[in-house]
Parts: structure tokens; sequence; C-alpha cells
């Protein structure tokens, strides 16, 4: 039971000389906290509007909020409480009163906000979902590393050479993320030992769903027990009607859930709190300072409790002080598994879990793509319709491209600040194969800053004139850089000034869209012409594929196959007396047949 002991109430009922009346309903208040008003009225043998005549005037002798006002009593708690900590300030007892104190309110306010934190945080329905999904049901453990990719200072030809290595030890494709693995650690891990994170991650990488996870299960006790989450989406709150403090927006929130301002302060006072702030990249320019500043104020006065802030790479340069910035990893083979199994198990169909995986193991481009936990949903979603993935690929690409350029942020009703934001999906699918055209060949699909502003500076020369203004073009070529790489997370940057497409597989579908959507029919024979050269470079086989299925007619693409690959049989003396010999061999076959 808790209670703070009766002669020490006496003490204090008399400091602040209650009437007797209200002396005997003040020490049968505090005597047991956890009952209820009803059954102390009980004990007195008074009516519930006797009792709350006499503790009404209680509070105002300890300055505690009346009125219709939830947990006055604890308030009143908690106030003499602290007289007594400073009465007794070296006693064990004290100390276990506390602490028990603190943590019976926690549990309490945990109890009072659970429907607002499953409402907020317990389901998740993206994409074409046709119902929402349990957040717990398809978590599926983030792995996390300190070493954020924009900012390591590498030199261009070491991440080639480190390519190269990998390419040589590896049979299968791997992401360019993987040319840096290393120390990995569990999210939940990470934020039980570091008490300010800022976590980033491409657009799908899983970012929202950690933090719900989080929220749902601190709520639980299951992560960080002893602690309340709130759950904060940044760009709800920039969305209220009439622009309120994130101070003020919580506790209005807790307001209805029956937790007054008073508790939150208590909580924050005994650092009780871990602040999920999710999606700062989602806030509007015109809100960024504002919002920064609050979380960044909290964070100071509080700095005992928890925050954690999510954000898309290279949407803000903001750094937060005292705060540790991390990335989350793309998924591995075994996360892809997990999250698979999870999928299909709360469909109720794990049997698809394994067919799904098996195709995966024979797709190299289909696996590529499943380290996104977004584009991993996609395919989830299409292989549960389908039970299988579509035969021409290219629209399993395109629907996964649609997503990452305009329906997910779309169907969160994100407006992003981007600077080509005049430039349609279309448009900005020309400016990618344009990119990806001109950066396949060299590097290994690894190219600097220089490059790739120049396929820019290119691209919106020559575009209308109210999409942009001659001399804004150096401005407009870095910021839309700093778009794409924030935004739909395509390009990536590697190092410090050295970018990639994010996937390979994407980067050879760009590639076959550049050769295929050429309208002039004279620029288009010679972009398939110089396609064909390459036909024994291995590099070149997915985008001979893609090209095939994306034109409309590809026949003569066929002939300068055949074309480059008799030429090849001409000039190799091997292989023209191979061929010379096969056909000798058929011949004598062919006369054995016809012989009487």
């Amino acid at each position: 039971m808790l209670s703070i002991p009766r002669e020490y109430l006496e003490t204090v009922a008399n400091q602040k000389r209650l009437t007797s009346f209200q002396k005997e309903a003040f020490i049968e208040r505090l005597a047991n906290i956890e009952i209820s008003d009803l059954v102390v009225a009980k004990i007195l043998n008074i009516s519930r509007d006797r009792y709350s005549s006499r503790m009404t005037q209680v509070y105002k002798k300890f300055d505690v909020p009346t009125g219709n006002i939830p947990g006055k009593a604890r308030l009143l708690f908690f106030e003499v409480l602290d007289m007594y900590k400073k009465a007794n300030p070296t006693a064990e007892s004290t100390s276990q009163l506390v602490n028990t104190a603190i943590d019976d309110l926690v549990e309490d306010v945990k109890q009072k906000t659970q429907e607002l934190i499953n409402a907020k945080c317990a389901q998740m329905q993206i994409l074409d979902m046709n119902k929402p999904m349990e957040v717990e049901d398809i978590f599926t453990e983030v792995k996390i590393t300190d070493q954020i990719s924009s900012k390591r200072r590498i030199k261009l030809q070491e991440l080639v050479e480190k390519y190269e290595q990998l390419e040589q030890s590896n049979n299968s494709k791997f992401t360019i993320a993987r040319l840096f693995e290393g120390a990995k650690i569990s999210g939940v891990e990470l934020i039980e030992k570091y008490s300010k994170l800022v976590i980033l991650g491409r657009p799908g990488a899983g970012k929202t769903t950690f933090l719900k996870y989080v929220a749902v299960f601190t709520n639980r006790s299951q992560i960080l027990p002893g602690h309340v989450p709130f759950f904060i989406s940044l760009k709800d709150f920039q969305d209220q009607a009439s622009p309120i403090d994130l101070r003020t927006y919580i506790e209005n929130d807790l307001s209805l859930c029956e937790v007054n301002k008073e508790i939150f302060n208590r909580l924050l006072k005994e650092a009780r709190i871990i602040f999920l702030f999710d999606g700062l990249d989602e806030v509007r320019k015109e809100n960024f300072s504002r919002i920064v500043r609050q979380i960044k104020e909290l964070s100071q006065i509080f700095s005992k409790n928890r925050f954690i802030i999510t954000c898309r790479l290279a949407a803000s340069e903001y750094t937060f002080e005292n705060f540790l910035e991390v990335e989350v990893c793309e998924f591995t083979k075994q996360q892809i598994s997990m999250f698979v199994k999870n999928w299909f198990k709360a469909k109720q169909a794990p049997q698809k879990s394994k067919n799904f995986l098996n195709y995966l193991k024979s797709d190299k481009e289909i696996s590529e793509l499943a380290t996104n936990p977004l584009l991993l949903t996609l395919l989830c979603l299409v292989f549960d319709e389908l039970e299988e993935f579509p035969k021409n690929q290219t629209e399993l690409y395109k629907e996964g491209l649609d997503i990452l350029l305009s329906k997910w942020d779309a169907s969160r009703t994100i407006e992003r600040p981007e600077t080509y934001r005049k430039l349609s999906k279309n448009k900005k699918e020309t400016l990618l194969s344009k990119i990806a055209y001109a950066t396949f060949e060299k590097n290994k699909g690894l190219f600097p800053k220089e490059t790739i502003e120049t396929e820019i500076r290119k691209y919106i020369e020559n575009l209308p004139r109210s999409i942009h203004y001659p001399e804004d073009i150096e401005t407009d070529c870095s910021s839309i850089l700093t778009s794409m790489v924030a935004q739909h997370g395509l390009i990536v940057e590697v190092a410090k000034g050295i970018y990639s497409f994010s996937h390979r597989t994407f980067h050879e579908y760009f590639v076959a869209l550049k050769i295929t959507s050429t309208l002039d029919p004279k620029e288009q024979r010679n972009v398939l012409e110089s396609l064909a050269i390459h036909i024994v470079d291995y590099r070149w086989q997915e985008v001979f594929l893609l090209a095939s299925c994306m034109l409309e007619n590809a026949d003569f693409l066929i002939r300068l196959i055949k074309y480059e690959i008799d030429k090849l049989v001409e000039q190799n003396e091997n292989i023209k007396a191979f061929m010379g010999w096969l056909k000798d061999k058929s011949a004598a076959a062919e006369n054995s047949e016809n012989s009487p």
C-alpha cells in the first residue's frame, strides 16, 4: 500500500492550519492514495459531496488546482511527498516510497494513454492494403549504424576498388549500402543505450514503423519500463488549425485521457518521458524553424528525459546538439525472411512465405529491391494476390517507382518543399534516365556530384521558362539534387560528394528507359546500335532484357544483337573454327541420314 506515514501527515496538516474536518479528510486521503475518493468518503462516514467540499479547501491550501480536474489527489500526494523527502532526505524508506510513487504514477498514466497510443501507433495501412495490419504482427527488428553514409570522406577510386572486391566475392547482386557494412546494433538496444537520437533513413526504410513499435511496446512496459511514451507526428502537429507549441499540443492530447498537465510536469521532472518525434522531413519550410526550436527547447529544459527524432537522409542539415545521429540499415537476408514470414503469417497464409522466399533466391533483381521495407511490402502485396511475380518485371519496377516518386508521400498527404515541384512524375523519370545513361558505364555506377549536376543543368536548361529562370539554374541544380536524394531515395550519397542509384536494378531500368523512350527514329537507331555492342558485357545483361520488354517492337534490336554476334564469330578464330567444325558435322550427319 502506497502511503505517507500518518504521523507526518498530521504534522503537515497542523503546519497548514487545516480544520479538524479538513485534517481528517486530508490524512485519510493520503494514507492510501490507491483507493478512490468514494471509498475515502465511506471510511469517514460522510457523503461524497461533503468530502469533496472539505478536500477543495485542502487543495487550495496546497495550491493544487481545484474543480473538475482528474488526478487532484495524486498531485496533492506528490506535493506532500516532496515535503516528506526534504524532511527525511537520508532515510532509505523515503527513497523507496518516492520511487514506488513515481513508478505507480507512470503505470497509471500509461494505462490512461494506452487507447491513444494504440489509435496512433498500433496499426499500419500503407500502399494498397485493403485493411490495416497490427504493427507487432509485421514488425521486423531494425538494424542501425552510426556510420552516416553521406558524411564519409572517401575518394571515388577507393570506392570503385571496394565495389570490385565485393563484386568478385558475391554471386548475387548487392546494394550500394553494402559497400560499408560494419557494426550494426539493434534499434531497441540503441534506444535503451542512448537517450537522445536522430534516426535517419531513406524513404521506406521503416523509420515510422520502428517509432510506432517503440511507442506501443514502451506503453506495455516491454521496452524502457518506467517511461511514458508520447508519439508526435510532426506533420500532424504543423497542420493544427491554430498554431500552438509542442508542449501544449501534448498536454491537449493528455487531457483527453484524463491526465492533467501537472501530472505531465511531474513526469518531466522525474525524467520519465520518451518523446517520439516522427517525420522532421515532413515539416514544411515555413514551419521548420519554429518546430526545430521547440524540440530543441524541450530537449534542453528537460534534458534528462528521452528524445528520438526521425528524418529522411539529406532532408535537413540542422544538427541537434547532444543528439547521436544514426542511420537505418537496409534489410539483410535474415530480416527479409523474417518480414515475409511475419507478413504471410498475419495473412494466415504461411505457405506463401516459403514460395515467396524461393522466388527471391532465384531472382537477383527482385531480391535487391527487397532490401527496402517499403518495396518489400509492395512485393508481398503483389505476391499475395498473384502467388508469383510478373513475367515482365518492368511493370513491377514501374509500380515501385510510382510509389517512391509520388504515391508514398501522396498517400500520407505530405507536401514537400521541393525545388523541382513543377516537374511531373514523367519529367522526373526522364531526368533520372538521363543521369542513369550518363553514369552507367564508368566507375561501377558511382559518380561525383559534378557529374550529376551537369546532367541536371543540361536538362533544366531545355525546360520551358515557366519552370525556371536562367539566373537560378546553378542554385536549382544543387537544390534538385538535394531533393532527389531526400524525397524518393532513388539516388543516394554513398560518401561525401559521391553518389549512385540506391539499387542497381533501378539504375538498369532507367538506362533501358532512356534507350527506349527516345522519340527521334534516327537517334533511337543510334542508341540501340550503341546498346548492341555491349552484348558480351555482363553489366548490360539486364538492360538488354528490360529494353526488349519496353520496346513496342524489339525486332530491330534483336537483328542488331545478331549482327554483333556474327561479327564476334568472324573476328574470333577459335569460335570461327568451332562453327566451321559444327557445320561440317551437321552436314555429315545429314548426308548419313539421306544415304541408302
